[in-house]
């Protein structure tokens, strides 16, 4: 870029490019001044990477600052320098949008020759560096929502790492609202422009904002170039979104401040569930902890079973090596026959357990099995507790599994509202 940029002027200064016919200016000043302030707000989108910069501060090398201020005189040198440039010389070049091409691509064309070697090469580093900017979302907003994650304003899986030591949670989250904003503006890229450009700017303003503040309360004088600095971005970002917010609302801004409102108040419920989470899990003092550990004794334990198999003979051997005070083995039945046939087998080994079934062809035997431990949870004593003790038949191959289990899980789920009752499963392991 830095090329055709000098060599673009170097063309034109040396006559070696027609000089442009003059277009009279409008003489409405009111539109003129709109039409400046709607330029400048969308031109403003190529300030988005410091954003990258500002969120992966810790990653940098130590002084981890001071590295980032580098960083950011260099990306404001580059970044200058050829946002400037280029505009200079579409102005020069009398380079207008076209349908089929752009402007990147028709300036290229006139500076080097349309189908020459560096056309090529600006072409393919055009590619290229935008790429790098598709990915800078990926490597750089998860980050962001771990770190959101940690302070419990987002769901707390986002803050693990995955296998590749990224935040794989995150990227996959990502992905998905990616793919779900390009099906719905069916991947046209103008109508994505306005969500993009509100919401950078929305977050450049409460990131001055926030500085504006931290600055004043430190309270010295060597602050105040930094406060005024502060201060002008606060103006600058402020007229931006106000005229972003007049062109591009019905052009899909209205969008982005509809999701800011939304996913602010779906952040704010996270951080008080959590926080409600936290009050009801934590122990005050050591005497609370000792009153709960020693509040309970070993209760009933009721093993749902509905034939003799090895997954339910595993099951029981936990069980029973868990020291209940009493083993109960449940059967829902669909004959008197059969579960009879069952009593007798149980009998034959011997076990140390009591025996229920119960006989049903149309009722449904998840809900019986449901109403059998309110039952007898409600006949356990205080100081006792009621386990349910689930053998599990489980498959190395994920596609395999999901033919199994699936009352299990449902019980599991139903279960689990039960607070004073304990689920124990127990997987047996099928390759």
């Amino acid at each position: 870029m830095l090329v055709m940029i000098v060599a673009g002027f170097a063309r034109w200064f040396s006559g070696g490019y027609p000089m442009p016919t003059v277009t009279p200016a409008s003489q409405n000043s009111e539109a003129l001044l709109f039409v400046t302030l709607r330029a400048f707000a969308s031109g403003c989108t190529a300030l988005a990477g410091i954003e990258a910069v500002a969120n992966g501060t810790s990653n940098f090398k130590e002084p981890s600052s001071k590295t980032a201020k580098g960083v950011l005189l260099s990306m404001a040198f580059v970044v200058g320098a050829i946002f400037l440039g280029v505009s200079v010389l579409m102005c020069l070049y009398r380079i207008l949008p076209r349908s089929e091409s752009t402007t990147i691509s028709l300036l290229a064309a006139a500076v080097f020759g349309d189908g020459s070697a560096m056309y090529y090469v600006v072409q393919a580093m055009t590619v290229a560096i935008l790429s790098l900017a598709a990915n800078t979302a990926f490597a750089d907003l998860p980050h962001l929502m771990a770190m959101m994650a940690e302070d419990k304003y987002l769901p707390r899986r986002l803050v693990f790492r995955g296998s590749r030591l990224n935040y794989s949670n995150g990227i996959a989250v990502l992905f998905a609202a990616s793919a779900l904003l390009v099906a719905a503006f069916g991947a046209d890229h103008h109508a994505l422009l306005p969500l993009y450009t509100s919401g950078v700017f929305i977050s450049f303003f409460l990131n001055q904002l926030g500085m504006l503040r931290y600055w004043r309360s430190a309270k010295e004088r060597a602050v105040y170039p930094r406060i005024a600095v502060n201060a002008v971005a606060i103006v600058a970002t402020t007229i931006t979104i106000i005229v972003l917010i007049l062109t591009r609302f019905l052009e899909g801004a209205w969008v982005t401040l509809l999701s800011i409102f939304l996913l602010t108040e779906l952040m704010l419920h996270i951080r008080r569930h959590y926080h409600k989470v936290e009050q009801e899990l934590t122990v005050n003092t050591v005497d609370d902890a000792m009153k709960m550990l020693h509040s309970t004794h070993p209760g009933k334990a009721i093993l749902p079973i509905r034939s003799m198999n090895r997954a339910f003979l595993k099951a029981y051997n936990c069980a029973h090596g868990m020291g209940f005070s009493e083993i109960e083995l449940y059967h829902i039945g669909s004959s008197e026959a059969e579960a009879l046939r069952l009593k007798e087998k149980i009998e034959a080994l011997g076990l140390d357990c009591t025996y229920v079934y119960e006989i049903t062809e149309y009722r449904n035997t998840d809900d019986m099995l449901i109403r059998h431990i309110e039952e007898a949870d409600m006949q356990t004593e205080r100081h006792q507790h009621l386990t349910v003790v689930m053998p599990s038949l489980v498959t190395l191959n994920p596609f395999r599994q999901y033919l199994h289990n699936e009352t299990s899980r449902v019980l599991l789920r139903r279960m689990a509202r039960y607070r004073y009752v304990y689920i124990f499963q127990v997987p047996y392991l099928f390759d």
